[in-house]
């Protein structure tokens, strides 16, 4: 019976304890580690392979069985290799392994450098902006308060479900938002400010200028580093009020004796700046943002600068990146005296020089690798397939279609009209490729003195009303294409209104709905009753039927046929040209051969661009090739045909 009362009172006073703790504390629900890599693990698919490739998986060596080796064979194997390769160091990178990294000798910089390098950087800014906070006020008071607990009740840290962490705002701040300013300022009288309150206020959209102006005027050192975790990229106040996008405070911060951040990859102040003025709203002063560039400038800050000439000036962090070219430039030395060229440069990290934990990886990566194929000689057999591969290249030869573009104009100049004859007698999909680009280059020309608009759709009573507060802005012919995309991409029945509107300046951009997942079936029937008709091309040239060759399924051609879109539409590709490009990245040769048969249905003129594909897929894909041409002998590839080398 006295045991059974002291355990009682033990619980007893176990819950006691966490009721205190609660009122300045904060407890988060927190898994085990076990179960975080255990779901983890539930969560990675597992690789599907064919049988074809789980037959070349098994074979001895393709030493010994050199009858099964071929292109594809060998490109899925490669495949394959990366696949694995890259789950071993995901693997090895997740956040629960990097403090066994830490224990295991390795430096912050070492783990910075391996996350970095093998291709997750949001992974290595987390690591790096924790280490500094690791150095605040914030995680020593936590620190404190772990040991307390394991001090008085041990047991609380072994069997808790929750972590501890000290509560941001403290007691006395909460509700502030809500309160009065006379009532706000009693409180501040008696309260001792923090950056963390600040920080967390800053970050609260519903914290005013004023309402921070009175927090930051009660704090005793704006330096000090921020622990508090809600906002991940920086732990200086003075980068929260950049972020924050409020001129303002910045300035009250730097009059408060704010210093400009700097830390290598991390970025700082100057870097946020810089990034503030790039991603300005439409119609935002950017001419107060140039002015605390030369308040940082004053305190010595620096920026983590990739390129700095009079006419491109680029820069960034792993959170974000920022570019100007000559014109804006040139502006701001005329406007304020503001000279991006003369900017003070801070040293950039290099993997290089912390490349231990790299190689370390990369050596345990390989070897999981073989485990995971299952293949003792798994370097004699890439040996094979890489000599395989490098002799199919060099039969091959694959030139960009850009190499081809770029020797037209030398030839013939920049004219549009000889560059695409000289462009079709190589290959129809040269001229898609030229007018693809072209188009694009002037966007890019347009959009050099134009800021990003965010556009929130769901705020609007309606779809009219939308298109209507567009139509009311000044936008730029390019900014118009941009909203009419936007539109149509979440509300294909806006077509019909979007037709009549001032939006619309030129044809729907066919290519939004490849992006944007808009090759269904639905979305298509949708915008066929909202008036597209099924002679609409982009201005390209192409229609719905060559996205959907390229990237669609069986069911959509035929959906297409059925709606009598036209097989060819001008002098670049037709859709089977594109079916039967076996170098796309879309190509599946699993596909092909239904894919082919629906275009067939067209029954399209074959000419010798189609023939010169079907050599590359006679070379790449023999099997496919046999079933294509019994099906389809029009397509036969003679052994002397010119096989088809574009690359796009």
């Amino acid at each position: 019976m006295p045991k059974r009362d002291g355990k009682f009172l033990f619980l007893f006073l176990l819950l006691f304890l966490f009721a205190i703790l609660s009122l300045f504390y904060v407890f988060t629900v927190t898994e085990p580690e076990s179960k975080i890599e255990e779901r983890s693990a539930k969560n990675e698919q597992p690789e599907r392979y064919s049988n074809k490739e789980q037959f070349f998986n098994k074979a001895v060596s393709p030493h010994d069985q050199a009858e099964d080796l071929s292109i594809h064979l060998c490109e899925e194997f490669n495949q394959k290799v990366k696949r694995n390769t890259r789950q071993s160091v995901q693997q090895q990178l997740k956040p629960l392994q990097w403090q066994r990294h830490i224990k295991a000798g390795y430096s912050t910089n070492e783990i910075i450098a391996a996350i970095d390098y093998l291709g997750s950087p949001n992974a290595a800014l987390n690591i790096a902006i924790q280490a500094q906070k690791n150095a605040s006020k914030h995680a020593e008071d936590n620190r404190k308060l772990y040991d307390y607990i394991e001090n008085v009740a041990p047991d609380l840290l072994v069997s808790s479900p929750f972590i501890f962490s000290v509560k941001v705002p403290q007691n006395a701040l909460a509700g502030y938002t809500s309160l009065s300013k006379v009532e706000r300022q009693r409180i501040l009288e008696d309260t001792s400010v923090n950056v963390d309150d600040v920080a967390f206020f800053m970050a609260d959209d519903s914290t005013t200028d004023d309402m921070l102006f009175e927090l930051i005027a009660a704090l005793d050192d704006p330096n000090d580093v921020v622990g508090y975790s809600g906002f991940s990229h920086t732990t200086s106040l003075l980068d929260y009020a950049l972020f924050r996008r409020s001129a303002e405070i910045v300035n009250l911060l730097l009059d408060r004796g704010a210093n400009a951040t700097q830390q290598m990859y991390v970025g700082g102040s100057l870097d946020w700046a810089l990034a503030r003025i790039h991603y300005a709203y439409v119609g935002e002063d950017e001419g107060k943002w140039l002015n605390i560039i030369k308040r940082l400038i004053e305190k010595n800050a620096t920026a983590q600068l990739t390129e700095q000439t009079y006419t491109q000036v680029v820069g960034g962090t792993p959170a974000f990146s920022y570019s100007f070219n000559e014109s804006e430039i040139k502006a701001f030395i005329e406007k304020y005296n503001v000279d991006l060229t003369t900017l003070e440069t801070a040293p950039l990290f290099s993997a290089n020089n912390h490349d231990r934990l790299i190689k370390d990886i990369e050596n345990k990566a390989s070897a999981d690798v073989k485990a995971a194929l299952n293949i003792e000689n798994l370097a004699l057999r890439q040996a094979d397939c890489n000599a395989l591969l490098t002799e199919f290249q060099l039969k091959w030869s694959p030139k960009h279609a850009k190499d081809f573009i770029e020797k037209a104009r030398l030839i013939v100049g920049d004219n549009p009209k000889p560059i695409e004859d000289m462009l079709k007698g190589i290959d129809p999909v040269l001229v898609d490729e030229y007018r693809k680009n072209s188009l694009k280059n002037i966007r890019n020309i347009d959009l050099i003195s134009e800021k990003p608009l965010h556009i929130d759709l769901s705020k609007f009573e309606s779809m009219y009303a939308a298109i209507l507060h567009f139509e009311n802005m000044p936008l730029t012919d390019s900014q118009k294409n941009y909203v009419v995309g936007r539109f149509v991409s979440s509300y294909p029945t806006s077509y019909a209104l979007l037709l009549n509107s001032s939006l619309m300046v030129e044809p729907l951009p066919l290519r939004t709905f490849e992006f944007r997942g808009l090759l269904s079936k639905a979305s298509l029937q949708a915008l066929f009753n909202a008036g597209v008709t099924n002679k609409l091309q982009d201005e390209s040239g192409k229609t719905l039927l060559h996205y959907v060759a390229e990237t669609g399924d069986i069911e959509l051609i035929d959906f297409l046929y059925e709606h009598n879109l036209p097989f060819k539409t001008g002098v670049g590709a037709d859709p089977l040209h594109y079916a039967l490009d076996a170098s796309n990245k879309y190509f599946k040769p699993e596909l092909a051969l239904n894919k082919i048969n629906a275009l067939m249905a067209y029954k399209p003129t074959i000419d010798e661009y189609h023939i010169h594909r079907m050599a590359l897929i006679k070379m790449k894909y023999p099997e496919l090739y046999q079933a294509i041409t019994s099906s389809h002998p029009g397509l036969e590839a003679d052994e002397g045909t010119k096989v088809y080398n574009i690359i796009r």
